[in-house]
């Protein structure tokens, strides 16, 4: 999962966490899930198919940011198994190839 949160600065008004904000957000996100998307080895496409972005509001820093997460993974292994157990492909896939981690030094 790759994250952005943008730290808190003392001059940010509510205007500029706001729609302003999630414009700039969104571009990021695109960027590093478009890039994210380009970098992923694709054997059947489950893990490429399953980075997508989601959009929340937290509180941080004191006040409401908008956050953009990238995700990566599917929660449903299908009918992937590793012995006995489902296989999920997204943690293993960035532990070998750092896909988001490259993704977001792209960005």
């Amino acid at each position: 999962m790759a994250r952005y949160i943008p730290e808190p600065e003392p001059f940010l008004t509510p205007e500029m966490t706001g729609g302003r904000m999630r414009s700039v957000l969104s571009e990021i996100a695109w960027r590093i899930e478009g890039t994210a998307k380009a970098l992923a080895p694709v054997d059947r496409g489950d893990y490429r198919d399953s980075i997508h972005i989601e959009f929340s509001t937290e509180t941080f820093g004191g006040g409401p940011r908008a956050v953009a997460t990238v995700v990566a993974g599917s929660e449903d292994p299908g009918s992937r198994m590793m012995g006995s157990e489902p296989f999920y492909e997204g943690p293993y896939v960035e532990a070998i190839y750092g896909v988001m981690q490259k993704a977001m030094g792209a960005a």
